[in-house]
């Protein structure tokens, strides 16, 4: 199944010579600085752009990329100290693909592109499994190679290990996935130059939340809580970390006990998450987003109001970086902004959120070129 759009025709904006490189140069495009071959593009050439954490079909427009099982990562040429994010090719390398040669065409589905996603909530589920669900998961995979076990057995077995879940639903608020800067940034600019701006950290874990909401029982309605991944809401107790940590926090009890219904919005951070960067012990809960529904829709508090409700309950928030932050002129110092030390370990922070102060639902996120090429 193909994820978000991760290829697209653009204009070469800038081509740059590499000190001391006699082969590559970097051209930009939509601020991304990418090594292409010398004199393969100029300034205004229309190129296929394609984006950080892609992975390309086994065509032979791709073959170079086999060693690297047709993925697209940052890139760090250290002997030049430049980072390539993405790759460009040109009309004539995708000549056999029906693309229509027009600024801004969405190419992810005529070239078959997939996006990789690295959370593990996304690619495996045995972080969300209890020890029993993931040994019974390790010994059905083996058994699968065995024809008759894999007709008889296997899908009553893979219930054991099969997360509970539902589809998203259209009373929930819309998915957490911001944009990134290098795709949004000039229309921002021209819209939220002069405007303040609330810059925080973007913390490197899962994408989870914590909801209550009034449901239709036998004896009337009750009140029900749950736990939601980036994408999809887990209505009873898996076991699984989400659920864990929301229980351990106190978070379920608290949604509970506070009058209304409310959609608590965070990252959850600690062993076994995405490496876990901040040495963590423990699994532990940032908010950065809450909803308080208002007739029959969840809606977003503001900064001020968020800030408060989190205090007021002696929760976590993701940690603030700038209150007061103007636009810079470039996306580029954008994300030379973006690289940095995290405010909760002594590492390189992931990047940075940016959302509006005065409208906490325009929102964009800046990604370190540094950490991206360190991971």
């Amino acid at each position: 199944m193909l994820g978000k759009s991760m290829a697209y025709v653009e204009k070469i904006s800038k081509v740059t010579p590499i000190e001391g490189a006699d082969k590559i140069e970097l051209a930009t495009v939509l601020g991304y600085d990418v090594a292409v071959k010398k004199g393969q593009f100029k300034v205004g050439d229309l190129a296929v752009f394609i984006e950080v954490d892609s992975e390309l079909p086994n065509e032979p427009e791709f073959a170079f990329l086999a060693s690297k099982k047709f993925r697209i990562k940052p890139m760090r040429l250290s002997k030049f100290h430049i980072i390539s994010q993405g790759i460009l090719f040109s009309k004539e390398d995708l000549s056999r693909f029906s693309i229509e040669w027009k600024k801004g065409t969405d190419c992810t589905k005529v070239l078959g592109i997939k996006q990789i996603i690295e959370d593990p909530e996304e690619v495996s589920e045995d972080s969300s499994l209890t020890k029993f669900q993931q040994i019974v998961k390790k010994v059905d995979y083996k058994l699968t190679k065995f024809s008759v076990y894999r007709n008889s057995l296997h899908n009553k077995v893979k219930l054991v290990y099969k997360p509970m879940k539902c589809s998203w639903a259209d009373w929930m608020p819309s998915k957490s996935d911001e944009v990134n800067a290098q795709n949004i940034y000039e229309k921002v600019l021209n819209k939220y130059k002069n405007d303040e701006w609330i810059v925080t950290e973007k913390l490197e874990g899962q994408n989870m939340s914590v909801f209550s909401t009034m449901e239709k029982g036998f004896f009337g309605k009750k009140k029900v809580v749950g736990v939601c991944t980036h994408s999809r809401p887990i209505l009873k107790n898996d076991g699984s970390s989400f659920w864990t940590t929301a229980v351990k926090l106190g978070l379920l009890d608290l949604l509970k006990k506070l009058d209304g219904e409310w959609w608590i919005r965070g990252e959850q951070i600690g062993p076994k998450i995405q490496k876990n960067i901040y040495h963590l012990t423990k699994n532990d809960f940032y908010i950065f987003d809450v909803y308080k529904k208002v007739d029959g829709k969840y809606v977003k508090l503001q900064i001020k109001e968020m800030l408060r409700f989190c205090e007021m309950h002696h929760l976590k928030v993701v940690p603030i970086i700038d209150s007061f932050f103007k636009l810079p002129e470039t996306v580029t110092e954008i994300l030379n902004y973006s690289n940095g030390k995290s405010e909760l370990f002594d590492t390189k922070r992931e990047g940075v959120v940016l959302r509006l102060k005065n409208d906490y639902n325009v929102s964009f996120k800046a990604r370190s070129p540094e950490y991206l090429a360190e991971k």
